[in-house]
């Protein structure tokens, strides 16, 4: 039987918590104030409050809401794209996440079951990208929701989950055993 290895991208193959931290210095840096100072935590802590309520890391809107709450609805677009910038996303893949992708593919197809906007969860992964069958990318809204279309689409496969979601896990091992 035919294997596929999907793989979640934050906390599994990229290392989200060094991402956030490059964010919030570019958001800070991008708004001309310093990390350690007053306004420069202030900025980290509206950013935080803003993510803690938002499903999943939204830049269009994380830089409107920031700013807007800062009183600085002008600086938006400066915002979003110190957020995006490429520099961001450069070497921050585990250490092991290409090893591990370049095993797996030996094995089977692999790709990639993940949550959040397409092209933002794509730069996440650019360095691998490669690796990964077109066809077999799958970056959805809501991961619980997707999963019966997925396990369908698998159905003739070996299929293997690799994700830090203890909940996403449990619930595609309750709608089939032998994920």
């Amino acid at each position: 039987m035919k294997k596929a290895i999907l793989f979640d991208i934050d906390y599994t193959l990229f290392n989200t918590a060094i991402f956030r931290e490059r964010i919030f210095k570019a958001m800070i840096l991008s708004l001309g104030y310093e990390e350690g100072d007053l306004s420069g935590r202030q900025v980290r802590e509206v950013a935080t409050e803003i993510l803690s309520k938002m499903p999943f890391l939204k830049p269009k809107e994380l830089s409107r809401d920031l700013a807007k709450k800062l009183g600085r609805e002008e600086d938006a677009p400066f915002i979003e794209k110190a957020l995006l910038a490429e520099e961001n996303f450069e070497n921050i893949l585990y250490e092991e996440s290409l090893g591990v992708v370049e095993a797996m593919a030996k094995v089977g197809i692999v790709g990639i079951f993940s949550k959040g906007h397409t092209s933002f969860q794509k730069k996440k992964i650019k360095a691998i990208k490669y690796l990964f069958e077109k066809n077999h990318i799958h970056i959805l809204v809501d991961k619980h929701k997707s999963l019966p279309e997925i396990l369908k689409k698998y159905q003739n496969f070996k299929l293997y989950i690799v994700d830090d979601a203890l909940d996403v896990l449990h619930t595609a091992s309750k709608l089939s055993p032998d994920v």
